[in-house]
């Protein structure tokens, strides 16, 4: 079964059994019996007529018996029914912000934001869809995270260490140690994803460390991270040499501070960071990691854009763009934006693999 089908699948019984269950629980916890406060009334006015009567009792000492009338007369608990609660709980998952995505919708939309929330969430993010294969390395003592999970560690340079990637991977990170010379980090993935300048590092000196690993996950917003200093490419040439099994277009890349001591960088699977994209109400577009160093041939149109955001939304302003096309990897201050009027999936002949390019595709 297709990796992004089983988890809309796997949400959608989730939420279903969750909001399925909430409102029983509600009305189980808050159930009290019925309401027998005329009852309880008349058994007091009872027992003070008796009491009167027999003891000469005045209302006011009557009235000393605090614990009974607090008893009698104190309201009733409010009363769940199972489809108020209910309709509790879809007004609370439809307006929950769990920085995924935000839907603060109106009552009378509460089904629709459900809609969104089990079935257009699960596709909006990049991710893989085949299993692949990661080489890497790094100047010092390495890490390597895979969506948030560490697959393993590395403490050679010169011989780099082998990771599965499985299908449905949304982030790489890697995190390298060198208490005694700047971390630098290098690798490839079998589809041709590489390090270089489109990864994001932050670093650290030795007297300060990162205790979360929060920031290997696909949910972290790395906007306010730098891209990564790419210097010298896998050859002989390079300070460490050439590192066996990596490609030769691989860059060693860093963070731009000389005298940190821990290095953080990660590789988001899109450019487009998902808080950035999911929150476009317009349109949805997508890159996997099988799309960069890819584009389609027959264009629309071209422009000259700062960011990937800024192609985006010249993409989403043309009613006939369903793809495009943004340089990644460019030393000038802007970048290309071509817009296309079909999909890879429409044409497979005119996509073709293009060293700098990554295809995003309209997901709506």
């Amino acid at each position: 079964m297709d990796q992004l089908l089983k988890t809309a699948l796997l949400r959608t019984f989730g939420v279903s059994l969750l909001i399925s269950l909430s409102p029983w629980l509600f009305v189980h916890v808050e159930y009290t019996e019925k309401d027998n406060k005329e009852e309880k009334y008349q058994l007091l006015l009872s027992l003070y007529d008796s009491m009167a009567s027999t003891y000469n009792m005045t209302i006011e000492e009557f009235n000393n018996f605090s614990n009974v009338a607090y008893e009698a007369l104190s309201e009733p608990k409010p009363q769940w029914t199972y489809f108020a609660a209910f309709d509790f709980v879809m007004q609370a998952v439809t307006t929950i912000d769990m920085n995924i995505v935000i839907l603060h919708l109106l009552p009378e939309v509460h089904n629709f934001g459900l809609i969104l929330f089990l079935l257009i969430i699960p596709f909006s993010s990049a991710k893989t869809t085949k299993q692949l294969e990661a080489k890497l390395t790094c100047y010092g003592e390495m890490s390597f995270f895979r969506n948030g999970k560490r697959l393993g560690t590395n403490n050679q340079t010169d011989i780099p260490s082998t990771y599965t990637l499985k299908p449905g991977t949304d982030v790489l990170a890697v995190r390298c140690r060198n208490y005694n010379n700047k971390p630098w980090i290098i690798g490839s993935v079998s589809n041709g994803l590489v390090t270089d300048s489109r990864w994001k590092c932050f670093s650290l000196p030795q007297h300060l460390t990162v205790k979360s690993l929060s920031w290997t996950k696909p949910y972290f917003d790395d906007s306010q991270w730098a891209q990564a200093i790419a210097t010298f490419s896998n050859q002989e040439k390079s300070p460490w040499g050439k590192v066996p099994d990596i490609r030769e277009e691989t860059f060693w890349i860093s963070a731009a501070e000389e005298n940190h001591t821990r290095l953080f960088c990660r590789r988001r699977l899109s450019d487009l960071s998902p808080k950035r994209a999911e929150n476009s109400l317009m349109g949805m577009f997508q890159a996997t990691i099988d799309d960069v160093d890819h584009a389609f041939l027959r264009t629309r149109s071209q422009h000259e854009v700062g960011d990937v955001i800024e192609c985006f939304n010249k993409c989403q302003g043309d009613s006939q763009c369903h793809s495009f096309n943004f340089e990644h990897d460019s030393v000038l201050p802007t970048r290309k934006c071509e817009l296309n009027g079909a999909t890879k999936d429409q044409d497979p002949v005119n996509y073709v693999r293009r060293p700098g390019y990554t295809y995003y595709e309209n997901v709506e």
